[in-house]
């Protein structure tokens, strides 16, 4: 895991959470291949996105 954006319960809406490409200590992350997930509930979806510099 590189970081957690949210962890926290919130209302019912539509959010926007933009990552600053940073790990938990603060460091850029690198070129590559990155998994995220959203789980809500019982609901759990996986998508990839790719950071090229």
């Amino acid at each position: 895991m590189i970081r957690t954006l949210v962890d926290e319960e919130q209302e019912m809406g539509d959010f926007t959470i933009e990552w600053d490409w940073r790990d938990e200590l603060g460091k850029q992350a690198l070129s590559g291949i990155y998994f995220f997930t959203l789980a809500v509930g019982e609901f759990e979806a996986m998508q990839k996105v790719i950071l090229l510099k």
